[in-house]
């Protein structure tokens, strides 16, 4: 993606782009934004996670919800309960700004996130609960939008966004969290056990030879076989895959039925 200024404003043009991939189980959803800039820069709101950081003057990414669909013209509802709508900062180097969706949506409680560099630039995760998010069942469709900044420029910088303009709610996309289809194999859920990762697994053949495979990318077409991995069964006919936590990060897994 390439932002090209229009007649409206002045923004400089930017060298970036960036991937972005979503999935979700029973306990949360997913996203994985893969950034490719050259200059990576957090020179504004500091490399020391403070209130108040203002995340959008450097390189960022920055998603956002509607969750009650109110396409509405402004910003974020307040929903309460628990459940925050609107904007989730990260910086490549981790720090956020507290006040976004709610400064009393607590990073580590509410919402968990994590960035690293890479050799192209650098890559952000972060996993929203659906208890956060108040999605309680499958196949629920909410207002979505995703947009990077590229702070190139001092006192400037290109906001990029995937579809739709930040914080109005009614130029967002949809995106829907759609339920796993009969007969195929699902993550259902993936938890820290110690110094062990833990995958649930829906098989449609739970008792056949599984292979959990990593890579430290993505998209990719090289998967490797993640060694030492134990594989049980566990509630309601469930897969239980259990193998030693990554060294390194980012790491992505898959599994398959050879």
């Amino acid at each position: 993606m390439v932002y090209i200024p229009g007649a409206d404003d002045d923004l400089p043009v930017t060298d970036l782009e960036y991937k972005a991939y979503a999935v979700h189980d029973n306990d949360a959803v997913y996203l994985a934004i893969d950034v490719t800039d050259e200059k990576i820069s957090t020179d504004t709101a500091g490399e020391v996670q403070m209130p108040g950081l203002s995340t959008w003057d450097d390189d960022s990414v920055e998603i956002f919800f509607d969750l009650d669909n109110s396409k509405a013209f402004g910003g974020a509802t307040v929903l309460g309960n628990g459940v925050f709508e609107g904007q989730y900062t990260l910086t490549p180097i981790g720090t956020y700004y507290d006040g976004s969706p709610s400064v009393e949506a607590l990073k580590g409680v509410h919402w968990f996130a994590g960035a690293s560099l890479t050799p192209t630039g650098y890559q952000v995760e972060f996993k929203i609960p659906k208890s956060t998010l108040g999605i309680t069942q499958d196949n629920t469709s909410v207002g979505f939008h995703l947009a990077v900044n590229d702070d190139d420029m001092v006192g400037d910088y290109s906001h990029v966004g995937w579809t739709g303009q930040a914080h109005h709610e009614y130029t967002y996309g949809t995106l829907t969290l759609l339920s796993s289809a009969s007969g195929n194999l699902v993550i259902n859920s993936i938890k820290l056990n110690v110094n062990s990762l833990e995958l649930s697994l829906t098989s449609p053949n739970p008792p056949g030879t599984h292979v959990v495979q990593q890579s430290s990318s993505l998209p990719t077409t090289q998967w490797s076989p993640v060694a030492n991995v134990t594989f049980a069964t566990g509630l309601g006919g469930t897969v239980i895959a259990t193998f030693p936590k990554p060294s390194s990060s980012p790491a992505f897994y898959r599994v398959v039925l050879p």
